[in-house]
């Protein structure tokens, strides 16, 4: 694989029993949306909208602050992990739960005009989960 790989931490929805999917189910509510990623450990995943990129954070603290999640919550929905990225890059993702508004967000060159969160996030062109972090090593 070309490129340059980075260690960084993934917010994965378990609202499915044995599947770990992106946030975006939770929003959309359809496992077979462009905008929803299957992960599984150990294996890389790419984004399913051309030329977009995968969330990720470059600390465990960063990601534990966008979720919500933290010593005292319940990991009823949320995992984190560690994982592995590929070409990771700053940049401040959009928020919507509107598949098309995201595929727009992809294809224009001026992204000033969305509304950017979380703060203090990546793009990676590819991600393989490594780890899943125990509740015990979140950053209180």
């Amino acid at each position: 694989m070309d490129g340059i790989i980075t260690t960084g931490f993934k917010v994965v929805f378990t609202k499915t029993p044995l599947k770990l999917l992106s946030y975006n189910v939770w929003i959309d509510k359809d496992e077979n949306s462009l905008t929803t990623i299957e992960y599984k450990q150990g294996e890389w995943v790419y984004p399913k909208i051309e030329n977009s990129l995968l969330f990720v954070f470059q600390s465990l603290k960063e990601a534990c602050c966008w979720s919500g999640i933290n010593y005292f919550y319940s990991k009823e929905y949320y995992e984190l992990w560690s994982c592995e990225c590929l070409d990771m890059i700053p940049y401040f993702p959009l928020c919507s739960d509107n598949e098309l508004k995201i595929q727009e967000y992809w294809s224009d060159e001026d992204k000033s005009k969305y509304k950017h969160i979380p703060m203090n996030s990546f793009g990676a062109k590819a991600i393989k989960l490594v780890r899943e972090i125990p509740i015990g090593e979140y950053p209180i």
